[in-house]
């Protein structure tokens, strides 16, 4: 996409109060297969049959899955603009999509850790119940696995501390700490 203008924010109003009141001198033609790719996700968007609508015809398979329902999903590329569309209809730009399986990963991530908590406690918690019935060779060999599984979900909380929630707003994070480290200067 080109841009018209690089103004500053105080400058915005007085541009679109000039733009609004210019009468529109060209008719802007749109490609007949633009109209039926937008008229089709506009009939996905109101009754999510994206599939049998034919959503995996109008881009290329992408290398992602959807973050909402790890459907297949498609690139559309429009300009220098990218998007994506699932099979099942979900719609995410580049940055929605970068955002929704970074917060997919810390999901499973803290899934992972209850199951191995929840198997450490069960592990202990046979093993403690063998030792009560005097099988104390038995009994160490599950609270053994027990102590390795906590040890696991250990390793798993820790990563999930590590993990980062990202999107494209990452530049102007970066951008503001860099705004930071000049000011602390």
């Amino acid at each position: 996409m080109e841009t018209d203008y690089i103004i500053k924010v105080a400058e915005i109003g007085a541009i679109l109060s000039r733009l609004a009141s210019e009468p529109v001198n060209e008719k802007q033609e749109v490609p007949k297969e633009e109209l039926e790719r937008l008229s089709l996700e506009v009939e996905i968007a109101k009754s999510d049959n994206a599939f049998e609508k034919g959503i995996m015809d109008i881009g290329e398979m992408a290398e992602y899955t959807c973050p909402s329902c790890h459907g297949a999903l498609v690139k559309i590329q429009e300009g220098r603009r990218i998007r994506y569309r699932c099979h099942t209809g979900h719609a995410f730009t580049a940055s929605a999509l970068l955002a929704g399986i970074t917060e997919s990963v810390e999901e499973t991530l803290w899934q992972a850790m209850r199951g191995l908590e929840e198997t450490s406690m069960l592990l202990q918690h046979i093993g403690e119940h063998i030792m009560d019935a005097g099988d104390h060779d038995a009994a160490n060999v599950f609270i053994k696995k027990a102590n390795e599984t906590a040890d696991r979900a250990r390793i798993v909380h820790d990563s999930i501390f590590k993990n980062e929630r990202l999107s494209a707003d990452l530049k102007y994070d970066k951008n503001k700490e860099k705004g930071k480290d000049k000011k602390k200067d």
